[in-house]
């Protein structure tokens, strides 16, 4: 079954080089964990804490369309192995209501580990998104 998105609901766009791709009405951003480790220190017997191995989060975007099929051979790219390109710099922008720019996500290092497509239908040319998700090298917010 086919889920209808209304475009003023599309309220995450992506881009990868300045190009926006894709629009996307849900994002959710996995939890981050980092691992604390302990070690003695000298001649201190007790274990000290500290920062361990910080883990990247996923990203999921939902319920999006595309006009472009550089989402899916970005995906088949990252399935054949790390090669040249297969990691992008992907820039998630959310926008309000008015479409004006309110947000700005950058996913570092990013590769798609999921992309699920909808049924496809002659009297359209865009592509509906299931869901897209991205595994990254980390993820910050822009002002």
């Amino acid at each position: 079954m086919t889920r209808k998105v209304s475009p003023r609901n599309l309220r995450f766009r992506i881009e990868i080089d300045g190009v926006p791709l894709a629009r996307f009405s849900e994002l959710v951003m996995g939890a981050g964990a980092e691992d604390p480790a302990g070690h003695p220190r000298g001649t201190d017997a007790r274990a000290k804490r500290r920062a361990g191995l910080v883990k990247a989060r996923n990203v999921t975007l939902k319920g999006g369309i595309t006009d472009s099929l550089q989402l899916s051979t970005w995906r088949a790219k990252a399935a054949a192995g790390p090669l040249p390109g297969s990691r992008q710099k992907v820039v998630i922008v959310e926008v309000d209501e008015k479409g004006t720019d309110v947000a700005r996500y950058v996913v570092n290092g990013a590769w798609p580990v999921k992309y699920e497509s909808t049924d496809l239908k002659a009297d359209g040319n865009e592509i509906a998104i299931e869901s897209l998700e991205l595994s990254s090298e980390g993820i910050e917010l822009v002002p």
